[in-house]
């Protein structure tokens, strides 16, 4: 299996072997520049120039989670205490 991101706002999933388009994700309202899946192809990441990151269910082809910016935003806000050693 490959996984393609696009300018044209879209994912797919791909045949390596045949070439085959085998699926493709919508939603995203800007061009993709990341994909990343996990190591069990469980889950895809996707993030966009609409400032958004999405995240796909692959037995539904749905997005399962979006973040935008604004989330992102507030994540930023949130800091990880440390041990002083």
């Amino acid at each position: 299996v490959i996984v393609t991101a696009s300018e044209d706002k879209t994912c797919a999933i791909w045949d390596a072997s045949t070439g085959e388009r085998l699926a493709s994700m919508e939603g995203h309202k800007g061009g993709i520049w990341k994909i990343a899946c996990d190591s069990k192809f469980r889950v895809l990441a996707s993030g966009a120039g609409d400032c958004s990151v999405r995240l796909w269910d692959t037995a539904t082809l749905r997005a399962a989670r979006i973040e935008t910016q604004n989330d992102l935003q507030l994540l930023n806000q949130w800091t990880i205490p440390t041990s002083s050693t």
